[in-house]
Parts: C-alpha cells; sequence; structure tokens
C-alpha cells in the first residue's frame, strides 16, 4: 500500500489526480491523508470527488473515504479496464482536471472515449483552449489522444462539455525538450458568453491585448468568438509560436475572468506572463511540465522548464512513489532514469 500526504507542498488536487492515474496503469493501491489541507475548503471537492468515482469505474475499485470533504481516501484498483463514459461533474468543477487522471491509463488501452460535462473555464485550472491547443499536442507524443469542445462553461453553473478519446499508440520513445526553436509568433483565442456581446468585451479585450503585445514584435493573430453559456464570463489564451522543423507551442498563458473584471487587466495578466516565461531559459512552461511528469516517468524524457514549482515537486514525488522513476533537477532542467 502506497501511503501519500495532501498536505506536502502545495497540498492541491493534482496530488489525488496523478496518484488515481498511476495507481489505475500500475495497479498498486494508495492511501492518502490530509487531502488538501490547508485550503479555505479541505477534503474532496466535486471535481475530485468525480475523478474518484470515475476511477473506481473503470478500475473496478474498492475505495474508502469517497465523499464530499473527506480528507482521507483509500484506493485499491482491480484493474483498469477503459470503457465509453459520460461523466457528469455537477457544477462548475474543471472538466480539463479530470483528464489528468484519465489520459495516462488509457494511453495504454484500445481507443476510448470520455464526455466529461462541467466547467470548461474555471480559475486555478487550464482552459480547455490550453488543454487543446498545448496539452493535448504534446501528450500526442505518447499516444492517441484528441479533445472536442461541446460547449463552454463557465462559474457558477458550468454547463459545458469536452470529448476526450485516448488510445494507445506503438514504438512510443523518451520525449526530449531542451532547446528552443525560433519564436514565430502569437496566437490569442478570446471567448465569452453571449450575454457580454452588447458590452463590446471581447472587441475591448482584442483592443488591449494588441496594446500589450505589440512590444514582443512579432506577427500577431487574434480570434473572438461569443457562444451561448449558462453562466456569463470569458477567457483568453495567448500562445507562442516556436519553430521545432514545424511550428510547436509549448509556452502559453492563459486567465479566466469575471464579466466585471476590465479587459485591460487580462490583457496586461496575459503579457506579463508570457514576458516572463519568455525571458526564462525554458522550453514548455511550468504548467505543461507538470502534465508531462508522470508520462516521461514510464517513457523516459528530459525538459527545461520556465520555472520549477512546488506543483512540479510534488507531482514527481508522487510519480516516483508508484514508478521505478527517479527525477534531477538541475536548475529548470529535469531529467529522469527509469
Amino acid at each position: 500500500m502506497i501511503r501519500l500526504d495532501g498536505s506536502m507542498l502545495t497540498g492541491g488536487g493534482q496530488i489525488i489526480r496523478t496518484a488515481l492515474a498511476l495507481s489505475a496503469h500500475t495497479n498498486k493501491p494508495f492511501t492518502i491523508i490530509n487531502i488538501r489541507a490547508g485550503r479555505p475548503r479541505p477534503g474532496l471537492m466535486a471535481q475530485h470527488l468525480e475523478a474518484v468515482k470515475t476511477m473506481r469505474t473503470l478500475c473496478n475499485a474498492d475505495v474508502e473515504g469517497m465523499h464530499l470533504g473527506s480528507e482521507t481516501l483509500t484506493f485499491i484498483p482491480r484493474g483498469f479496464t477503459p470503457q465509453n463514459l459520460d461523466i457528469h461533474i455537477g457544477t462548475a468543477g474543471s472538466v480539463t482536471l479530470l483528464t489528468q487522471a484519465l489520459a495516462l491509463p488509457s494511453m495504454h488501452h484500445k481507443k476510448t472515449t470520455y464526455t466529461i460535462h462541467g466547467g470548461t473555464d474555471v480559475k486555478w485550472s487550464p482552459t480547455t483552449d490550453y488543454l487543446r491547443h498545448v496539452v493535448v499536442p504534446t501528450l500526442a507524443h505518447f499516444g492517441h489522444i484528441s479533445v472536442e469542445l461541446t460547449r463552454r462553461g463557465f462559474y457558477p453553473k458550468g454547463g459545458g462539455a469536452i470529448t476526450l478519446t485516448v488510445g494507445m499508440k506503438k514504438d512510443v520513445k523518451p520525449l526530449t525538450l531542451i532547446e528552443r526553436g525560433v519564436f514565430e509568433g502569437i496566437d490569442v483565442y478570446n471567448n465569452a458568453s453571449r450575454e457580454l456581446m452588447n458590452d463590446n468585451t471581447l472587441e475591448s479585450l482584442d483592443r488591449d491585448l494588441r496594446l500589450y503585445l505589440e512590444p514582443f514584435d512579432v506577427p500577431l493573430m487574434i480570434r473572438n468568438s461569443y457562444s451561448h453559456t449558462q453562466s456569463p464570463g470569458y477567457a483568453s489564451i495567448a500562445l507562442v509560436k516556436h519553430n521545432f522543423s514545424g511550428p510547436r507551442i509549448l509556452i502559453a498563458a492563459d486567465k479566466v475572468a469575471e464579466p466585471e473584471t476590465p479587459t485591460h487587466i487580462v490583457a496586461k495578466e496575459l503579457s506579463e506572463t508570457l514576458k516572463t516565461r519568455l525571458e526564462s531559459v525554458g522550453v514548455v512552461d511550468e504548467h505543461l511540465a507538470d502534465h508531462l511528469i508522470p508520462f516521461i516517468a514510464l517513457h523516459g524524457g528530459e525538459l527545461i522548464t520556465t520555472r520549477i514549482t512546488n506543483h512540479i515537486k510534488a507531482n514527481i514525488a508522487v510519480t516516483e512513489a508508484f514508478t521505478k522513476a527517479k527525477f534531477s533537477i538541475n536548475g529548470n532542467h529535469i531529467t529522469v532514469t527509469r
């Protein structure tokens, strides 16, 4: 039985999701205590609970502590068997975070489709556009994976949905991301609820982004889109295009905003985040690095990230507990031996 302390470092839900993914893949049971300790509302929230329920179904697992607010959890898998599922988080809980538990074990089996309902663009989690444009194309190195957005969902009602399709790929090689390509441009995708059309929210955001991103002195493409949502809100993502014998996006910045948030604040924060990341030695941003840790543990690889975060360190600790992989960090350079 692997024992984990959910309060280590960040003390966040990532520890649970990585543990579930690796437990499903390795068929190793685990117990976690102090789940999300130190957070304003500790214990399992709706999105974490749905991840546990989903993985219990897929692993035919015995589970203790599976309820809202639970600060301890024991998960005993009986073999991972992927199956097409329709998953309802029931709130604006992040659909993108749930994919972190599903993707890794599913990549070692036949192609499976999961439809996940909840929040597609919510705070403190990757936006769906970050998942589609940054995470998924990178994880495609390890297996077949795609994400289709059915409808957007903002806080508090959610009501969004994505379709995640994952499957096995033969002859997976180590992933090496240690040299940055040529900086070719920035692509921006802005999305908002139709309720914000009368305020010209995206038109204002477009103008502000052009002002703040102009100093990067590279080609800039901005696309704006309004859609029907159950709760009003808007989101933006700026994608940095580098050329590695072909275009690739490994560094980005995204922001989810309340309807009343001034657009110039969103534009300023996005530009500042991009500037900080591009001034680092990193080839992949810290959020993408976090996603990649369990995958390079299984398949090998190395990467240089824009920043070493406690999130990354916690993910490494959980990954090492389930696998034979040993990670080393030298500056921003992460390597693994297996």
